[in-house]
């Protein structure tokens, strides 16, 4: 993904960006959340197994997600 400088973005397309990163955002969150209960599930019904971990490997990208989204937020907040 190509970083944006985001002090070089107008204010609308700021708008539009905090959108597509608020949307990102959601959608990880949703995934790991999803991942999460099947994994807890999966422990109750049959016990412990290899794929109780597979959230943990997921949990990295649902930080970048809201880092990027947390970017954005601050950049508008510091224009106001």
């Amino acid at each position: 993904m190509i970083k944006l400088d985001l002090t070089r973005l107008t204010n609308e397309e700021l708008q539009i960006e905090v959108k597509k990163r608020k949307q990102g955002y959601q959608i990880s969150a949703f995934i790991v959340g999803m991942m999460i209960g099947c994994a807890v599930w999966s422990a109750v019904q049959k016990g412990f197994s290899m794929f109780l971990f597979v959230p943990l490997l997921f949990a990295y990208w649902f930080r970048n997600a809201k880092t990027n989204y947390e970017e954005v937020k601050k950049e508008i907040e510091n224009r106001k």
